[in-house]
């Protein structure tokens, strides 16, 4: 369990009547204690039981940095904070830790995470990563005036700049509204997408779509101008 809010509050109680602990540390406290656990902190249930937590069993993030995704990958338990990348690791549930494998990679929302072609994508504050296992990746290089606001001239060719201009080209990512970016894989055409915020446009419109062809490792926009006018479709 993860992801939930700053204030969210957790009741704990014993299901043991006998108050002699036979496993120590099971109970967390036996007088229905309330506890408030912030965003940085991640809990997993017994394995025998789904609905018992042990005391053992809630881990945290380095330096209380907020959870923002996870995904099961590769037999590894991948978690994304605000600016960081963790795997669990451990044996046994005995011993499970969160340790930190990239610490300038973070995640801007759960719903961008994506499997596909044997890699785990996701959209940080500066870009599209993705993970092989091993090794992180910056797949987004060649695009990324998108997110740095920074034009660069050439970046459309002569022939579609008009066509481009009339969907609103420049595009710029709304860094403030990453937390809202959602993702859908198209696996029979090998296409990755993002829903994006951009600057300057109604939130309330539809906005801008970035496709990723991992088959043929290049990137593109679905787009419609940004109509304000009722009568207009």
């Amino acid at each position: 369990f993860m992801g939930w809010g700053a204030d969210t509050q957790f009741l704990f109680t014993s299901t043991i009547e006998d108050q002699d602990i036979l496993v120590p540390g099971v109970v967390l406290d036996s007088d229905r204690g309330s506890y408030r656990l912030g965003s940085d902190w991640m809990m997993f249930s017994d394995e025998f039981s789904s609905l018992d937590v042990q005391v053992q069993h809630c881990l945290r993030t380095d330096g209380r940095e907020e959870i923002t995704g996870a995904a099961s990958f590769k037999d590894l338990l991948v978690i994304f904070t605000d600016v960081s990348m963790y795997v669990v690791l451990g044996s046994s549930a005995l011993d499970f830790q969160p340790r930190k494998i990239d610490g300038s990679t973070g995640c801007t929302s759960h719903w961008s995470i994506v499997q596909a072609n044997d890699l785990l994508y996701w959209m940080a504050r500066d870009g599209v990563y993705a993970f092989n296992g091993s090794k992180v990746e910056k797949v987004s290089v060649g695009i990324d005036q998108l997110w740095s606001g920074q034009s660069r001239s050439g970046f459309v060719p002569e022939a579609f700049r008009a066509a481009s201009e009339s969907l609103g080209w420049p595009f710029k990512i709304d860094r403030t509204s990453l937390a809202s970016v959602n993702s859908v894989h198209f696996a029979e055409r090998s296409l990755i997408m993002w829903s994006i915020p951009i600057k300057g446009r109604n939130a309330k419109l539809l906005q801008a779509t970035l496709v990723h062809d991992y088959k043929h490792g290049g990137f593109y926009f679905w787009s419609m101008p940004d109509f304000t006018e009722t009568d207009r479709v």
